[in-house]
């Protein structure tokens, strides 16, 4: 992908710092309701309704919910996993999506640990997969530089964290930030276009919706054959001879004249 496209567009952050992620991350709590525990009966449940008004709180225009811990800020990055080692390790229901990415993006030195699979898992891992746990000598002998851990206990997935820092890689536990190196973002795709929103692994689910507006709002299926438009409009004006610091008010000209930033 052009340098240019990545400056222009990615990756798209929103007002909550989001940052590059992961799809497939969700929270700790995913599932449960923020509104599940029965409200509290007030302190003057069954007293007349006429009495004398209530004192408002000390935190009256506060927020009731306390901020959540903040995540720290995550460095968005753009890998060629083609011929990077990776291991995707533990229960095959978290390590379906990892896999599929993975073969989506045309990595081809994935190595899948995972202790009875099912039929269907196994079918897609393919040669890939080995029924078992990894022992210390496979993170030595392969020296994977990203990790996917799944499904397994906080020990194990420790465990399997320092084996990966000793031969240098980075490690992404799911659902388990503070074990992560790295989170993955909401990821929309259009052709040679990808747009990213994250959240730092705080909220998951918010950088999924907010993936699927810009879907739905701002960049549709259209923008796959805009970018290779784009591409080759820039390589006619580097073959002109237009400058570098010329070519961002091209391209936005470009752009502008079609009316591609216009709203839906």
């Amino acid at each position: 992908m052009a340098p240019w496209l990545w400056r222009a567009i990615l990756p798209i952050r929103s007002a909550a710092r989001t940052r590059f992620l992961m799809a497939g991350d969700r929270p700790a709590n995913a599932g449960q309701s923020s509104e599940s525990a029965p409200p509290r009966a007030p302190a003057n449940a069954g007293q007349s309704s006429e009495s004398a008004p209530p004192r408002a709180p000390a935190n009256a225009g506060q927020s009731s919910e306390r901020a959540p811990p903040r995540a720290p800020a995550m460095f968005p990055l753009m890998l060629n996993v083609t011929t990077m080692p990776v291991f995707l390790i533990g229960g095959t229901a978290g390590l379906g999506y990892r896999l599929d990415a993975m073969i989506e993006y045309g990595a081809a030195n994935v190595h899948v640990f995972a202790i009875a699979p099912d039929a269907e898992f196994a079918a897609r891992a393919g040669r890939r997969l080995q029924a078992r746990w990894p022992e210390p000598s496979d993170f030595e002998n392969l020296r994977p530089r990203l990790v996917f851990i799944a499904d397994v206990d906080d020990d194990l997935a420790a465990r399997w964290r320092r084996m990966a820092h000793a031969v240098g890689g980075l490690v992404h536990v799911q659902d388990r930030i503070p074990l992560c190196d790295f989170h993955l973002p909401a990821i929309l795709r259009r052709g040679q276009l990808q747009v990213t929103v994250s959240t730092d692994g705080s909220a998951p689910g918010l950088a999924r919706i907010l993936r699927d507006h810009l879907a739905a709002h701002v960049f549709g299926a259209e923008w796959s054959a805009r970018v290779n438009e784009v591409s080759l409009a820039r390589d006619g004006w580097r073959r002109e001879g237009l400058p570098m610091a010329k070519l961002g008010e091209a391209i936005l000209s470009f752009i502008r004249t079609r009316g591609w930033l216009t709203s839906k």
